[in-house]
């Protein structure tokens, strides 16, 4: 994603925490895994060292509660991908070495998607993950403004082949 459309997202992300969990037990983009010692022995330079990072996952949201840990993603289209991605990086949670006082605790894995979809939620609640449907009241007026900044490619005509058949 790029440009406004992570504008979007954070924001969506930062006001659903906001709403429904108190400051301070929430973190954003978190890195989870953790990369091989055996592998990490190899990268001497601290650049070396920041490439080898980008190999670990960055979950939107990680919220520590005392009883549970909940890990969120956040879709502003229809993608299937996010309840794959929020499972993995549930899996992944339970690696990271930072994380290792909370590793106990019952994990909740939550989608916060502002499209509604039977199908996803379907798919969501076989995997174990939360399907929520979230709106905020600036998104209608977000997305009439990005449907008209969408690129329209000109028809292309090839000669000889008619297009009224």
């Amino acid at each position: 994603m790029s440009g406004k459309g992570v504008r979007a997202h954070e924001r969506i992300l930062v006001e659903y925490l906001g709403k429904h969990y108190a400051p301070g037990s929430w973190q954003t983009n978190v890195r989870v895994g953790e990369i091989d010692p055996s592998i990490s022995a190899l990268f001497t330079t601290d650049k070396e060292k920041r490439m080898a990072m980008s190999s670990t996952f960055i979950v939107d949201a990680v919220v520590i509660l005392p009883e549970e840990v909940v890990l969120i993603e956040v879709e502003t289209e229809i993608f299937i991908k996010a309840v794959c991605q929020v499972e993995f990086y549930s899996h992944m949670f339970g690696t990271t070495e930072r994380f290792r006082d909370h590793w106990n605790k019952p994990r909740t894995m939550i989608v916060v998607s502002t499209s509604e979809s039977d199908l996803l939620r379907w798919w969501a609640n076989m995997h174990g993950v939360r399907w929520i449907h979230y709106e905020p009241i600036w998104w209608p007026e977000y997305q009439s403004s990005r449907a008209q900044r969408r690129y329209t490619p000109t028809p292309v005509k090839v000669p000889g082949v008619d297009y009224k058949k």
